[in-house]
Order: structure tokens, then sequence, then C-alpha cells
């Protein structure tokens, strides 16, 4: 490679470096796209998720409020959770669009709740897992209030 080409090349590099993971933003910003329909598209780039038993009884996922008032743009919920005995790893993601699903929240406790930034839109799916296996316990989508 000639001395040029390394030249032109290395601040490239350099600048694609600093673009980790971790400079995307924090939980309570999370970049989503436009609102899928609610097919199987919705769940496309989450991980290897297992939805086949999905919605389990004995645990619990909600926001609130619901319905939520989309009339003037994005807003923040409170999620909350009841986990039931026996779950070691919960977790709650949050995916909106077709953006890649984020960690929302990882409870410690069988009962809980979070609030999210003002960022919840029509698009936005909260899953609740059990972090050992991959399995899907529950997830919730806002209803969208009517607006006048």
């Amino acid at each position: 490679m000639s001395k040029k080409l390394a030249l032109a090349i290395l601040p490239l590099l350099a600048l694609a470096a600093c673009k980790g993971p971790g400079n995307e933003g924090d939980a309570q910003t999370p970049a989503f796209g436009p609102a899928p329909p609610v097919t199987e598209q919705a769940k496309v780039g989450l991980p290897e998720w297992d939805f086949s038993a999905a919605p389990v009884e004995g645990f619990s996922l909600e926001i609130e409020p619901d319905p939520v008032d989309f009339c003037a743009g994005s807003q923040a919920v409170t999620v909350r959770w009841d986990l039931g005995p026996g779950l070691a790893t919960p977790q709650v993601w949050v995916q909106g669009g077709t953006a890649a699903p984020k960690l929302f929240a990882a409870p410690n406790g069988a009962r809980g709740e979070a609030a999210s930034g003002p960022w919840v839109n029509e698009s936005t799916i909260f899953f609740l897992v059990d972090g050992g296996n991959g399995r899907v316990l529950r997830e919730v989508r806002p209803t969208p209030a009517r607006c006048n």
C-alpha cells in the first residue's frame, strides 16, 4: 500500500473508531425510525429471542399512561413490571421502528418501574425477556389516544 493511500485512509479509520456502541446515546434517547405495521416486521433486528410462548402467565408488563396522547408528538411513559417468583435474570428491552432494540431496565426485584424519556411513540415496543434463555415473557406497545 502506498504511503499516500495509507495517509488518506488513516483519518477515516480514526473517525470510525470514535463511533463505538457506547457513543450512540444513552437509554433515554433511542433513535427510532418510522412505525412499522404490527406484524413480524416489527420484530426485525431483535436478538435471537424465543417468542413461542409469549405472553407467559404470571408476568405483567404495563405502560402508564395508556392510552398515550401522541397528538403533540412523542411522550414519556412509565413502564411497570411484575415478575412473579423464580426469574433470575429479567430484562426489559425497548425497540422502535426498525432500530435495534436497547436494554431499558434490568430489574433486581419482582416488582418495579422505570420512566422513559420523551421519546416513546406509536412504534415503540417494550419486551419483558428472561435474560437467561432469551424467552420473551410479555410485550407491550402504547395505545395511541384519539386526537381531536
